[in-house]
């Protein structure tokens, strides 16, 4: 990995991470309330959204270091388990980015899902992460098992939202209207998410293999 490229994936990862988190504060603390499904309070951290964007903030703060290392050069590579966290970070607001523009945005238009902080962590944030994965990041191709931890987040959270909806009630507690469905179609949900994870996933890891690639052929070229 050459050294620009690091500088280049440590300045990115910072911005990603100051862009997850000032977005979700400046809902928390009351200056962001346009849009829908958005809470100018602390209780913004039931959204996934939210919880999304902060993981993946967590995951490219965590790459950064790492990656400073890198610079170093105290390693060559990120490590498995920062590779396998960056990626589940990744597929988490990629998730939220693709539940959004095809399910969520057409329910409650396009312009409120994408107003004020919305837009940053409904849309920017999560395209801004996955090129930082596919053009910048350092790690050797990662296997099927590994990638299949990116689907934990999303599953803990399904267990979180349908555990609320059972205790409390759908009244006030469906904000994703996924219950509206019955327990049929919350299957059917989550099978779709988990699907909808590792196809994303494998569309990086693919992406990501061709940029590998061609970067390779062209440092063969050089050395020609």
């Amino acid at each position: 990995m050459s050294g620009r490229r690091t500088r280049l994936a440590i300045a990115a990862n910072l911005a990603l991470a100051a862009l997850c988190i000032g977005a979700w504060l400046r809902m928390a603390l009351g200056f962001d309330g346009t849009g829908r499904l958005v809470s100018m309070s602390w209780g913004s951290m039931k959204y996934f959204t939210i919880l999304s964007n902060l993981f993946c903030a967590l995951t490219a703060l965590i790459a950064a270091g790492l990656e400073w290392g890198i610079l170093r050069g105290r390693r060559e590579n990120l490590p498995l388990w920062a590779a396998a966290l960056k990626m589940a970070g990744t597929a988490a607001v990629g998730l939220t980015f693709l539940v959004v523009i095809t399910f969520l945005a057409p329910l409650y238009g396009y312009p409120d899902m994408y107003r004020g902080g919305n837009f940053l962590l409904h849309g920017l944030n999560p395209v801004l992460a996955a090129l930082i994965l596919i053009l910048l990041e350092a790690w050797p191709s990662l296997g099927w098992r590994v990638r299949l931890t990116a689907l934990l987040p999303p599953l803990m959270y399904s267990v979180y939202y349908y555990g609320v909806i059972l205790t409390r009630g759908v009244m006030g507690n469906d904000f994703y209207s996924f219950a509206r469905w019955g327990v049929s179609g919350a299957i059917l949900i989550t099978v779709i998410i988990a699907a909808a994870i590792i196809g994303f996933c494998w569309a990086v890891e693919a992406l990501r293999g061709r940029v590998r690639r061609k970067a390779e052929a062209a440092a063969e070229g050089g050395r020609a």
